[in-house]
């Protein structure tokens, strides 16, 4: 591996890390903004007291990330240009 190689690619694996890090960051946040308020514990109670199977919880929060995903990744610029 040439230096010349090595320098166009090592600013891309900093930029994926740093994305990866303000993601990870970013859910931290909002989980201690979230939790005060109580809703989590809501969620938990609606769901047991409704007798919901679990698939048709995680389904539609599946089809959510597929289709959230697909949008992203459309309107993201690709850094291998």
């Amino acid at each position: 591996m040439d230096r010349l190689l090595l320098g166009r690619r090592l600013p891309l694996a900093a930029q994926t890390s740093a994305l990866v890090f303000f993601i990870l960051i970013g859910a931290m946040i909002f989980a201690r903004f979230l939790v005060p308020t109580g809703l989590p514990g809501e969620f938990v109670e609606v769901v047991n007291e409704a007798n919901i199977p679990t698939l048709l919880i995680v389904i539609p929060f599946l089809i959510m990330y597929v289709s959230l995903g697909m949008f992203q990744d459309s309107i993201s610029r690709t850094p291998y240009q």
